[in-house]
């Protein structure tokens, strides 16, 4: 069966070849392959490739791990052990040493019977009476710490209260006040004064407004004036008052002014610009020269 060679090919028909192993394709160079070898232990024994080689290439005929006696390579050391044996072999020291609970070890505290240990120096209390320690005499420094001994506690001393009247002269008593007893209206005078009114009963004045009393000034008082504007303006004060009412006929704000714009009713002149040409037929006949449109170009 032929090919056209004609038609193209789909890339579903075109098979790459693989890039690894060996290469069809002698434009690509086959990596290196490597396996495993097929040679025997004593085959390869016989192989000899240099001095140091040898050195670490193992001997076939050693034995194994299995084949050594490890009990022939260690050597006996020396052992040691406590011995068993008594130790006065010629004296009976369990029938003659008593044991531990019965030697009677006398007591270190209290008096010392051997002479090898001292006794210790003891105190005891003394069962003598105040009574009978006071007729002791041993130094002058220790009468001198009995003094006071026969002065009465702090129980027995009785202090005086220092309020109110002090029975030793030594004390100063303070002076004291009382409410008399006696009635409060004796002498006619006050009798009197308790029959007049209660102070609640007069009728006191007001201070404010005018004072019906001579001694008593009445405040000044100040009233809005009801005088209308023409009775006002025909009195005079002063020059200056007469200033102050420069103005009052001038018409109020409401007042009706003219308007100020367009044409004016009044005699006054008014402005406004003017409607001849700018330029007279004098100046048009001198000026004929074509303007800057009638140039055809």
């Amino acid at each position: 069966m032929s090919q056209d060679r004609t038609k193209a090919w789909e890339p579903s028909q075109m098979r790459a070849s693989s890039t690894f192993g060996r290469q069809a394709v002698s434009e690509r160079s086959n990596a290196p392959a490597f396996k495993f070898g097929s040679a025997t232990r004593a085959t390869q024994a016989r192989v000899y490739l240099s001095k140091e080689h040898e050195k670490h290439t193992s001997r076939s005929d050693s034995p194994g791990p299995a084949g050594y006696d490890p009990a022939a390579a260690l050597v006996q050391t020396p052992a040691y052990r406590f011995p068993r044996a008594d130790r006065f072999p010629s004296i009976d020291l369990g029938a003659q040493s008593p044991g531990p609970g019965q030697h009677n070890v006398p007591s270190g505290l209290g008096i010392q019977r051997s002479s090898s240990n001292r006794s210790l120096p003891s105190y005891s209390m003394g069962k003598a009476t105040r009574e009978g320690l006071g007729k002791l005499h041993a130094s002058r420094a220790e009468s001198v710490s009995k003094f006071g001994s026969h002065s009465p506690g702090p129980a027995h001393n009785i202090t005086q209260p220092t309020l109110g009247k002090q029975s030793s002269s030594r004390c100063k008593t303070a002076p004291s006040a009382s409410f008399s007893k006696s009635e409060r209206f004796v002498h006619s005078s006050t009798a009197r004064v308790g029959a007049l009114s209660a102070p609640k009963a007069y009728a006191t004045p007001s201070t404010f407004g005018k004072q019906v009393e001579g001694k008593h000034v009445s405040e000044p008082r100040t009233a809005f004036g009801t005088a209308d504007r023409q009775a006002q303006s025909r009195v005079y004060i002063s020059k200056e008052h007469c200033v102050t009412a420069v103005g009052r006929d001038s018409p109020g704000p409401q007042a009706h002014f003219s308007n100020s714009h367009g044409r004016q009713h009044e005699s006054t002149r008014s402005a406004g610009f003017s409607k001849s040409d700018r330029w007279g037929p004098r100046v048009k006949a001198e000026l004929g020269s074509p303007g800057p449109g009638a140039y055809s170009s």
